[in-house]
């Protein structure tokens, strides 16, 4: 899960551009994984079904950047 998580982060984030990671564990014996990267992002639904088994949103061929 977490290759894919940064791999995605790498591939959808615009060539040279910085990708922070952070890991905490808790006093309960959890571990926190974040990630932030300058990607297109994912809406509420898209989010929804990415978490789902099986789940996919999209791919890089699908994928549409928004212009700025």
């Amino acid at each position: 899960m977490l290759e894919k998580l940064l791999s995605n982060a790498a591939k959808f984030s615009p060539a040279g551009s910085a990708i922070a990671k952070a890991v905490v564990s808790g006093c309960d014996g959890s571990v926190r994984v974040s990630v932030a990267d300058a990607g297109i992002g994912m809406t509420g639904e898209e989010i929804a079904a990415a978490i789902r088994p099986f789940g996919q949103v999209a791919d890089g061929l699908t994928r549409v950047w928004a212009s700025a």
